[in-house]
């Protein structure tokens, strides 16, 4: 997959000059070795695997030549964490079985939603159009086969930006706390499943008589990150202060990675 990426630097003239360019050549590094670590090349064919690479390079090639590159990759980073969201909560499996993503074990999140993925398929337009099944092929074992194709895609172009936020130094992990991907990334799962909650109409995740004020306050995570905060954590635990939302302490390592069944 690298020898892929780096096929596009010698395909046209803007892409040659790239050449020089030393973060994209890091990042577009980084993204070929995040999707060696994922299953996808036995989920997709070769044809899908060349589409994706040059899509996510193109990406990657417009936020590192952008006039405000961090500005540019958050655009990107966000829309793609809550999409990542809404299939993450679905690929957690329940208890006792291991959650390798350790965020079954955080506020809000359950691992209780496979088992209704049939029925969000079909009220959710949303995840319809994420997942590559039609209507009448939507068995629960084809449901599971589109779901793992489209979380393994979305966790390469979530980490692909994640690593290029790095690369430009976007980041705060001072004073013993840890980095706001993280906590972002439990705030959106947290905030995703309450919606597919009330869609099913399942109780709440989070407490019964405050789960619409917890909800929201992990939405607002989504919010501080696009306004451009220097340290969205930060910001999010100033605005939580004195509130009584759960604010976990730590989230363990920044990164983490599913086996080749999502769990």
């Amino acid at each position: 997959m690298l020898e892929k990426f780096r096929s596009l630097f010698t395909r046209r003239t803007a892409a040659r000059a790239a050449q020089d360019n030393p973060v994209l050549q890091a990042i577009v590094h980084n993204a070929s070795e995040i999707y060696g670590r994922t299953p996808l090349r036995d989920l997709i064919d070769e044809e899908t695997g060349d589409a994706l690479s040059r899509e996510l390079y193109l990406e990657l090639h417009e936020l590192c030549n952008a006039g405000e590159p961090i500005t540019v990759c958050r655009d990107k980073l966000v829309p793609t964490m809550l999409e990542f969201a809404s299939l993450q909560v679905l690929m957690i499996p329940p208890a006792p079985e291991e959650d390798r993503s350790g965020l079954r074990s955080q506020p809000g999140v359950t691992g209780e939603l496979q088992a209704h993925l049939v029925k969000l398929f079909d009220t959710d337009a949303g995840l319809r159009a994420l997942l590559p099944c039609t209507a009448e092929d939507a068995s629960p074992d084809n449901l599971l086969r589109a779901l793992e194709k489209a979380y393994w895609r979305t966790y390469w172009y979530l980490e692909s930006f994640n690593a290029a936020r790095l690369e430009l130094e976007d980041r705060h992990d001072s004073h013993g706390r840890h980095d706001w991907y993280r906590p972002f990334m439990h705030a959106a799962c947290a905030n995703q499943e309450h919606v597919y909650r009330i869609r099913l109409g399942l109780p709440p995740a989070f407490e019964e008589d405050r789960a619409k004020d917890l909800a929201t306050a992990y939405s607002i995570y989504t919010d501080i990150v696009v306004s451009g905060a220097e340290d969205p954590d930060q910001e999010w635990r100033d605005y939580c202060s004195g509130s009584g939302v759960t604010i976990p302490a730590s989230y363990g390592s920044e990164h983490f990675l599913h086996d080749s069944a999502g769990r």
